[in-house]
């Protein structure tokens, strides 16, 4: 019986770092940053922005005019936290919050990315090409 415990202990334990990396790794790249709002309003913009994740766990965001924001980023369950570095970074971040909860999905033709702000009812949804 505690054979059985410490393999089932194990397995779980294996799953939940798979699916902690699998995260991760699904977010790795580039992604466009072209819809938000919030539960009264969608703003759709002509000019994308450009969100980039490394695997390292850093990345960066380009906004419309060009300009960059370096970033770390962590994920911890479904909540994703951004570090700006340096300080004046904060200028082109597309929000006011660093800290989100996130959902990965697929539809036919692309892999979305939804943002949702914590203590906010703003959402930005990134997306980007079906990978192959």
């Amino acid at each position: 019986m505690i054979k059985f415990k410490v393999i089932i202990i194990a397995i779980s334990t294996l799953l939940i770092l798979t699916s902690k990396q699998g995260n991760s790794q699904n977010i790795e790249g580039n992604w466009s940053l072209c819809v938000e709002g919030n539960d009264e309003h969608q703003i759709l913009s002509n000019i994308c922005r450009e969100v980039f994740f490394d695997k390292n766990g850093t990345g960066f965001f380009k906004n419309a005019s060009g300009d960059k924001s370096n970033f770390r980023w962590n994920i911890k369950d479904s909540t994703i936290e951004f570090n700006l570095k340096p300080e004046k970074d904060n200028n082109t971040w597309f929000s006011n919050n660093y800290t989100f909860t996130f959902k990965i999905y697929n539809n036919e033709q692309f892999e979305i990315f939804e943002l949702n702000e914590k203590n906010s009812k703003w959402w930005y949804t990134l997306s980007r090409a079906k990978r192959m």
